[in-house]
């Protein structure tokens, strides 16, 4: 199951691959050397110098009107509104640590137990 939902509207695997690879780029920032670099078909999304130039693998450079919000920013438009902004940047913060692209850097279970989101502020 993908980490991002991808709506197929008769894609093809590969290009619900390039959708699903464009969407992590949108919303986490770029994609690591080693994954960018087994991407067969990056040359449709990104120029040579990784610069993104297409939002969708149709092949068509476009304005990026598909492109999605990175993560910070569909958060913020989206958090509760009896959310501060501290208790925001500290669960993006928290996303952020589990959602690494190099599973050998996300935190284990114990780690997150102790993440600043979990810990209880004394009141005193």
């Amino acid at each position: 199951m993908p980490l991002f939902a991808i709506a197929s509207f008769d894609s093809t695997d590969d290009e619900n691959d390039d959708e699903h690879l464009l969407q992590m780029t949108d919303i986490l920032g770029d994609l690591p050397e080693g994954i960018f670099n087994k991407w067969t078909r990056e040359n449709r999304c990104f120029g040579p110098n990784r610069q993104q130039i297409n939002s969708c693998v149709n092949g068509e450079p476009d304005d990026g009107e598909f492109r999605f919000d990175s993560l910070e920013k569909y958060f913020h438009s989206n958090k509760p509104s009896d959310l501060d902004d501290r208790e925001a940047e500290i669960i993006i913060a928290l996303i952020r640590k589990i959602l690494q692209y190099d599973p050998e850097k996300r935190p284990s279970a114990a780690d997150l137990v102790r993440d600043p989101w979990f810990i209880v502020e004394d009141p005193q």
